[in-house]
C-alpha cells in the first residue's frame, strides 16, 4: 500500500491495472510519483522511484530503478534518466551516488 505522498503507487503497472489482484505486499512509505511494482518491494520516499524486481528496495533519491530480485539502491540517482542509479543484477546493490549500474 502507499502510505504517504502523491502520485505513489504500489502493486499497479504502468497502466494503472492491478498487477496482483490479492495482495502484491509492496509498500511506499512517501515522496512522488514511486512506483513499486514488485512483489514485496519497498520505496521509503524520494521522487520517482521504482522497483521492479521482487523483495526490491529502493530508500529514497531520485531516479533510481531497482528492477533485479533481491536489489538495493540506498539513495542518489538523478533527473535524467542517463543518470539514474540503476540495480539490475540479482541481488544487487547500489548505496548511493548517480549513474551507477549493479547487473
Amino acid at each position: 500500500g502507499v502510505l504517504s505522498g502523491t502520485t505513489n503507487k504500489a502493486g499497479w503497472d504502468d497502466l494503472g491495472e492491478l498487477v496482483r489482484v490479492l495482495n502484491s505486499s509492496s509498500v511506499v512509505a512517501g515522496g512522488a510519483a514511486n512506483q513499486a511494482k514488485a512483489l514485496k518491494s519497498f520505496i521509503g520516499g524520494g521522487h520517482g522511484n521504482m522497483t521492479e524486481g521482487s523483495w526490491s528496495a529502493v530508500v529514497g533519491g531520485v531516479q533510481n530503478k531497482a528492477s533485479g530480485g533481491l536489489s538495493f539502491i540506498g539513495g542518489g540517482g538523478d533527473q535524467t534518466q542517463a543518470t539514474w542509479n540503476t540495480a539490475s543484477g540479482w541481488g544487487s546493490a547500489i548505496v548511493g551516488g548517480t549513474a551507477n549500474t549493479a547487473s
